[in-house]
């Protein structure tokens, strides 16, 4: 319960920073819709591949399914940006640049947004610091991811 309140009530540090302080990465026009090559609509085609990977990694151990689904959702939120004729550059910090823009282009709300940029966090800290993740946090995730998802695969039709 603590976590939810806290999620609900303070912003992620990120959002309280414009995004040309708080990351190196930009966003720019691109072809509205996306135009091939996995952008727009094609992109949430992947991010639901993704999330069905993601699912089924539960094999593969949580960290893995963990991974994929913040793949997923990452996706996801890229492919709402393109169909709105945006895209966020490569450099530092462009996945929060990509969370904070796609979640507020599919208007996820606050606290969704909070819990992606967490997932970001701890996607991190499974891949480069080999923390793990609890059974729980999976289930979380996925069901987040599958969220964003859905969200976009609305907005696309």
């Amino acid at each position: 319960m603590h976590e939810t309140l806290t999620a609900t009530v303070l912003p992620s540090f990120w959002d309280l920073l414009p995004v040309s302080l708080a990351t190196g990465a930009v966003m720019s026009r691109a072809e509205k819709g996306g135009g091939g090559g996995g952008e727009g609509p094609c992109a949430v085609a992947g991010a639901c591949t993704t999330l069905l990977a993601a699912e089924l990694a539960g094999l593969l151990g949580p960290a893995a399914s963990y991974a994929l689904a913040y793949q997923a959702a990452l996706k996801a939120l890229i492919a709402s940006l393109l169909a709105q004729g945006q895209r966020v550059s490569s450099g530092s910090g462009g996945h929060v640049v990509s969370i904070r823009e796609g979640a507020r282009t599919l208007g996820l709300g606050q606290e969704l947004s909070t819990r992606l940029d967490r997932m970001r966090r701890t996607r991190h800290s499974t891949v480069y610091d080999l923390d793990e993740v609890s059974a729980a946090m999976v289930r979380s995730a996925l069901a987040d991811a599958a969220a964003v998802v859905e969200s976009a695969a609305g907005a696309m039709s």
